[in-house]
């Protein structure tokens, strides 16, 4: 009987020694993408798979957090700054505006001076580069509407930035890597809603380069 206790008292010690240990290490893709996603940092998704989807969301929460720009693989002060984040942080370029980062490939929102929410975009390619600078939203319109310059290229809820040829729009295709003719494609559900929200007038900037 007391061979017995002592083993069980041995795995009992083992068995509690696990957590320490797997605390001691890095967290897991599946954790990282659940706490961007409760700070409002889009991955999209949390399947445990580190991606480039996963890899724009830290590189939009870098930017955040002050850190340099980059969509590489988390580091110790990643991880550090990540576990201490619970909120988005105010914001330091006005009150109400999207900004656009094309290294990140994702929008920002900012709406009375805090930024909101963080969400997945693709910008032009090389080829039909976005414009960076500051601008503003002169136009929006609902629904699906077809480019004028472009025979089938389809737009939902266009938020038009830089006279007509370069929008804000929601598309079915928003892969992770610049992909456009030159607008910035966002999800249609995304489109729906920044048409609700952001007014006319609204401050743009767009930034960055894609490498």
């Amino acid at each position: 009987m007391r061979r017995i206790a002592v083993l069980v008292a041995l795995a009992a010690a083992s068995l509690a020694s696990v957590p320490t240990a797997m605390a001691a290490g890095p967290p897991s893709t599946s954790w990282v993408q659940a706490k961007l996603t409760k700070l409002r940092i889009d991955p999209q998704g949390v399947d445990g798979v580190w991606g480039p989807r996963t890899a724009n969301a830290i590189c939009a929460f870098r930017t955040l957090a002050g850190m340099q720009q980059t969509r590489g693989r988390m580091s110790r002060r990643d991880v550090s700054a990540l576990k201490r984040a619970d909120r988005l942080p105010a914001a330091k370029n006005g009150r109400n505006y999207l900004s656009v980062s094309l290294t990140c490939q994702m929008l920002f929102q900012v709406r009375d001076g805090r930024y909101v929410r963080v969400i997945p975009v693709s910008s032009g390619t090389a080829k039909h580069a976005t414009p960076t600078g500051t601008y503003s939203v002169h136009a929006k319109t609902s629904g699906w509407h077809e480019s004028t310059i472009y025979s089938g290229g389809m737009m939902h809820s266009p938020l038009y930035f830089r006279t007509y040829l370069y929008a804000i729009h929601g598309s079915t295709s928003v892969p992770p890597a610049p992909a456009s003719h030159g607008c910035i494609r966002v999800r249609v559900a995304d489109s729906r809603m920044l048409y609700r929200e952001v007014p006319r007038g609204t401050k743009v900037i767009v930034y960055g380069r894609y490498t």
